[in-house]
């Protein structure tokens, strides 16, 4: 239950090491010279970062931390998903009431599962 693959999602200073240990990496594959060659492989590793802070649990907290982890890539999240996405259009554009929102409807929606299921 306290293991640190159960709460990667929750665990949001974990999460900002992971800022970090990129950040890092991104500073040793310049200096080697080898950006281009792993600019993919970066891109899809910030989204999957930034996500850990939304996907969880929805708190203004943790969407200014998808805000302000990896910024860079903020106007490249239509190459990583659909232009359906309105999670992260309305985080993009700085509608933080719609992730807060949507937030709220998954726990509710999760109680009701729970409960009807005893």
């Amino acid at each position: 239950m306290t293991s640190l693959t159960a709460t990667e999602g929750v665990n949001v200073r974990y999460n900002q090491d992971r800022v970090k240990a990129v950040r890092l990496l991104e500073q040793y594959l310049k200096q080697s010279d080898r950006t281009i060659e792993f600019d993919v492989d970066i891109l899809w590793l910030k989204f999957w970062i930034k996500d850990m802070f939304i996907t969880h649990a929805m708190s203004r907290e943790r969407i200014v931390l998808w805000q302000t982890s990896f910024p860079e890539v903020n106007p490249r999240w239509k190459e990583q998903y659909s232009k359906k996405d309105i999670l992260h259009w309305a985080l993009v554009h700085h509608y933080a009431w719609i992730p807060i929102a949507y937030g709220y409807y998954y726990k509710i929606r999760h109680a009701i599962k729970h409960f009807t299921r005893k």
